[in-house]
């Protein structure tokens, strides 16, 4: 018979920490937190869903609207019960049509210096 594995007693409380951590909106300090887990747990897609919300979070916070709306559509595509990811696209005002189209140009001029 093979050992415990110790990490998985572990994970309760870690869990339990980044969740308040997200109560709280310390963005960083969650995403560590969820990094920290979502490494230990690679199988786990409801953590790197979460960690991939908390970086929207933190790119919303920052100001970074786009980055953060392909987050929250990231964390949905990786979990599609995340309900916080669901409800954070829902603030967003809706993407203005000519923004795909601008990020377009931009990127073929970043490429061509």
């Amino acid at each position: 018979m093979a050992p415990p594995d110790i990490a998985a007693y572990d994970r309760a409380p870690l869990v339990r920490h980044a969740a308040r951590l997200i109560q709280l909106r310390h963005w960083d300090a969650a995403g560590a937190a969820l990094l920290h887990l979502a490494l230990q747990h690679p199988a786990d897609a409801t953590l790197r869903a979460r960690l991939v919300y908390v970086r929207g979070q933190g790119a919303a916070t920052a100001g970074d609207l786009g980055a953060a709306r392909r987050a929250w559509h990231h964390a949905l595509h990786l979990d599609a019960t995340l309900t916080d990811a669901r409800l954070a696209l829902q603030t967003l005002p809706p993407p203005r049509p000519w923004a795909r189209l601008w990020a377009t140009v931009r990127q073929a001029f970043r490429h061509r210096t």
